[in-house]
């Protein structure tokens, strides 16, 4: 981080809105789009679905870390990642792990069959056969993993949380105009491009695109991004932007405008109805992720790749997303090889201006932007030196508790009290992996410019962090279950 405070990276946020505007009005961001060739579209859209499956893998566990960086889930294998003191068994991973299979096995069944709603049949069948295996005592909550009730839990009652702590906070104080302009570049140029794919590969699925490849009406959709992310950081959120997620509605048959609205008035309801779909466990929407997945990578029989100046380039695009775990490094280097193969064989005519300098820029990303640096391990084994960090890790949370509580409507009393968290019974690991893996906690800590990856600003032992490793790179409601509230960390504000 660069140890600025979340009003600070609000006012990034709104300056990037507002020069997506006028990019949008400018037609600037449309040149971009149809400047990317037609097969490297159709990569894109083949590489989201690759990227969404793979998401959809790891949030179901059916995929998990190894000494091969991913394998097939294993209970003795899925153990060894986690935190000292912690064991999984099947009546919690292993379970779930099934479930999952058994669900994108029925949305399968349903897709074949043309069941209308197939997706959406697929997660509520999926989270039926998970609540009767927890009645059946086949499935057993285990919040110190990740694994919780599947009913819905009202006791806390319905309460939509106020946004006047983050309404319009905006702050430019003690920024250096340069270092502002960094901020604003970073999400500028991540997001772009981020929309740009997201666009591309929904757009493809939608069997939008004409037969030059490009969108009819883009600008449409262009603005209402660029207005999307200047609203957002007028209401205190980071970047609105366009979700690759939306991939499953086209699947349904969304087309319209009336399809956005229509989620959007859902989305309002869903405040009150919190609590159910807190209990939709991420194995029951893994399984459409996945099928999502298949809609996508079918794109892939449109690439020509009889010609390799064409094939080649959009085959790096497609593997670099799941690869990377990024869109916008799939478009870069997809964009990147095609005008380094066409350009040194001589195919330069073949490469718009608009390519070059996207070319370019792209390649100064890579020589200027600050690269995320790894994680030096440590292993302090002494229940001296635990308690040590964990009080340390434990002020450095607390800092960020009152952004997080703007955030989300949760405060974190044991945070404060780091004396409540004994060393060496592997409490203070479960405690530390729920913050890290709590949405509010992450974006607060993201506004106030504390790396949660970084062990020199967080302090974290070593069996604390590798709790939840996904946490510090995967944003979204599947990795960021609400770890504290239901293992009893935290408590609703």
């Amino acid at each position: 981080g660069m140890g600025y405070s979340w009003q600070v990276a609000l006012a990034a946020v709104l300056a990037e809105g507002l020069i997506f505007i006028l990019l949008s009005l400018f037609n600037v961001r449309e040149a971009i789009f149809n400047a990317i060739p037609f097969n490297l579209k159709k990569a894109v859209s083949v590489g989201i679905g690759l990227f969404i499956a793979f998401i959809g893998l790891q949030n179901a566990k059916i995929v998990i870390g190894g000494s091969t960086l991913v394998g097939l889930f294993s209970l003795k294998g899925y153990n060894e990642t986690l935190a000292e003191g912690l064991t999984a068994s099947m009546s919690d991973a292993g379970i779930t792990v099934l479930l999952a299979v058994i669900g994108v096995i029925i949305t399968a069944v349903l897709v074949v069959k043309n069941i209308k709603g197939n997706i959406l049949w697929g997660i509520l069948i999926t989270w039926g056969l998970g609540v009767i295996c927890q009645f059946a005592g086949l499935y057993v909550p285990n919040p110190d993993l990740g694994f919780y009730s599947l009913l819905p839990d009202f006791s806390n009652g319905i309460s939509i949380p106020s946004l006047a702590p983050i309404f319009c906070k905006f702050s430019l104080d003690g920024v250096p105009l340069l270092e502002f302009a960094v901020i604003i570049f970073a999400f500028l140029f991540v997001d772009i491009f981020d929309t740009i794919g997201t666009l591309i590969g929904v757009a493809s699925k939608a069997d939008m695109l004409d037969k030059d490849g490009k969108l009819p009406r883009i600008k449409g959709a262009l603005m209402a991004d660029a207005i999307g992310t200047t609203a957002g950081a007028m209401l205190g959120t980071s970047t609105v932007t366009t979700f690759v997620e939306s991939a499953s509605g086209v699947s349904e048959g969304g087309r319209t405008g009336l399809t956005s609205l229509t989620t959007a008035v859902l989305f309002l309801l869903s405040l009150l109805l919190s609590p159910v779909f807190l209990a939709i466990p991420s194995f029951a929407t893994a399984p459409a992720l996945i099928v999502v997945g298949f809609y996508m990578v079918g794109a892939v029989s449109d690439i020509d790749f009889k010609d390799p100046s064409q094939g080649i380039p959009a085959f790096i695009c497609i593997a670099a997303m799941p690869f990377f775990y990024s869109i916008s490094e799939g478009i870069s280097m997809g964009v990147i090889s095609y005008v380094a193969v066409n350009a040194v064989t001589g195919r330069a005519k073949k490469i718009s201006p608009m390519m070059y300098v996207l070319a370019l820029l792209f390649i100064l990303k890579y020589i200027f932007m600050k690269p995320k640096t790894s994680r030096k391990p440590q292993n302090p084994k002494a229940p001296e030196a635990r308690q040590k960090h964990t009080t340390k890790a434990a002020e450095s949370l607390a800092t960020l508790a009152p952004s997080a509580a703007s955030l989300y409507p949760f405060s974190f009393p044991s945070l404060t009290q780091p004396a409540s968290l004994p060393p060496g019974t592997g409490q203070e690991s479960r405690a530390f992996a729920g913050a890290l893996a709590h949405p509010g906690l992450r974006e607060a800590a993201l506004w106030s410019g504390m790396d949660l990856s970084e062990r020199s600003e967080l302090s974290m032992p070593d069996h604390a962090l590798s709790r939840f490793p996904e946490a510090l790179d995967v944003p979204g409601p599947e990795t960021s279950p609400d770890f504290l509230t239901r293992s009893g960390t935290c408590t609703p504000a």
